[in-house]
C-alpha cells in the first residue's frame, strides 16, 4: 500500500515538474515577443532600444515609440500586462495608461498608419522564424 502512495506521489510531482517546465516556456516564449516587439518598435522609430527601456519618460517621440511598443505587445501578441511591465521595466498601471493612449489616438489616420505598418513588421518576423526574438540584453 505504501508503494501505492508514494507512486501516486513521485506522478503527481512529474505532473508539477511538467506544469512548471510549460510554464516557463510559455513565458520565455512570450518575453521573447515582447522583446520582439522593442526590437521592431526602436528599429522603425530609429530609437535605441535603451532610450525605450530608460526609466525616465524621455522626450515625446520617445516616450510615443514606448506607448507604441506597449500597445503592439498587448494586442499583437496578446500578452499580458504584468508581463510587458516586467519586460520593460514598467509598472503594470504605466502600461495600461500607454496602452489606452495610444487607443484613443487610433482615430488618427497618421498614427493608425504607423500601427498598421508595425503590425505588418511584427507579422513579417513572426513568418520568418520559428526562433524567438533574442532577448534585450542580446540586442546591444
Amino acid at each position: 500500500m505504501s508503494t501505492k502512495i508514494l507512486n501516486a506521489e513521485s506522478g503527481s510531482i512529474q505532473r508539477t515538474a511538467i506544469t512548471a517546465h510549460t510554464a516557463i516556456m510559455s513565458t520565455d516564449m512570450e518575453t521573447a515577443r515582447c522583446n520582439h516587439v522593442l526590437r521592431v518598435v526602436a528599429s522603425y522609430f530609429g530609437i535605441p532600444i535603451g532610450d525605450l527601456l530608460a526609466p525616465t519618460r524621455g522626450k515625446k517621440p520617445i516616450a510615443f515609440a514606448r506607448q507604441l511598443a506597449m500597445y503592439l505587445a498587448n494586442t499583437h501578441y496578446q500578452l499580458s500586462m504584468p508581463l510587458i511591465a516586467k519586460t520593460m521595466g514598467r509598472d503594470r498601471s504605466t502600461i495600461g495608461f500607454g496602452i489606452r493612449r495610444i487607443e484613443d489616438m487610433r482615430d488618427d489616420p497618421r498614427t493608425d498608419t504607423i500601427i498598421n505598418c508595425l503590425e505588418l513588421l511584427l507579422m513579417k518576423g513572426d513568418r520568418q522564424t520559428s526562433v524567438p526574438a533574442p532577448q534585450v540584453g542580446q540586442l546591444n
